[in-house]
């Protein structure tokens, strides 16, 4: 039997809160990162990660917090985003998260296929729950940074990266009429009819076609245009970006 996997739990460090180390606080995760995002803390590490500033604060007392509702591994590409600019992924397929793959379970059964074996990369899962997680807590830059990453990673010539077509249902589920999915969407029809990137034989995306009318009016829109005329300019990364303004109303 396997141990039960103990909660996410993030440790917010402050020059001087008064707390003893190993003083448990309960948060929502949401509040905290709000927190973070307006400078009212001073550093964020998760636990057992691999960020390079851990060995910087034996020194500092702290306070642990549970979080909620994200994963320590979105929460750590957000705070790496948040005091470097920027953030890394693992090298090679992604970890699926379990939300997921129960999601992928279920479909599978209600529409009687095969449970998508296809892997996600690092590069791809990385972006899409920094992407979701900066929706979240309103932080338009963050999104848009995840969207760079994730426009850099479909660009990519030497290998291309496969578009999955339940992962794009599961997306459009999470954050339905998105730039993210609108994004996704237009990935796979721009690059349809190339095997390599879109496995137009999945019957998820004949399931999608079929259920969305709007999708479907844009799906046989660009597919009547040869692949190789679809693909002659570069996806535009303007298109996909965030309008700043709108979150500041």
């Amino acid at each position: 039997m396997s141990k039960k996997r103990k909660r996410d739990t993030i440790v917010p460090i402050k020059k001087e809160s008064g707390l003893e180390i190993g003083t448990s606080l309960h948060s929502t995760s949401k509040v905290l990162l709000e927190n973070l995002r307006s400078k009212k803390e001073d550093l964020v590490l998760v636990k057992n990660t691999r960020l390079p500033f851990h060995r910087e604060l034996h020194s500092k007392s702290i306070a642990e917090v549970t979080i909620r509702h994200y994963t320590a591994f979105s929460v750590e590409l957000y705070i790496q985003w948040l005091f470097t600019g920027k953030y890394d992924e693992y090298g090679g397929a992604a970890q699926k998260p379990r939300g997921l793959i129960e999601f992928e379970k279920k479909w599978a059964l209600i529409h009687c296929v095969k449970v998508s074996r296809e892997i996600i990369p690092w590069t791809v899962m990385a972006a899409v729950v920094a992407w979701r997680l900066g929706n979240d807590i309103e932080t338009p830059a963050f999104q848009d940074h995840a969207m760079r990453r994730l426009l850099q990673a479909y660009a990519q010539a030497q290998r291309p990266v496969h578009v999955n077509a339940i992962f794009v249902v599961y997306n459009r589920i999470k954050c339905p009429g998105s730039l993210l999915c609108r994004f996704l969407e237009e990935t796979a029809i721009r690059n349809w009819g190339d095997r390599s990137v879109v496995n137009h034989e999945d019957p998820t995306w004949w399931k999608l076609i079929a259920d969305d009318s709007a999708f479907r009016v844009r799906f046989m829109k660009g597919v009547g245009v040869p692949l190789e005329k679809r693909r002659e300019q570069p996806m535009k990364i303007d298109d996909y970006l965030q309008d700043e303004e709108a979150y500041q109303l």
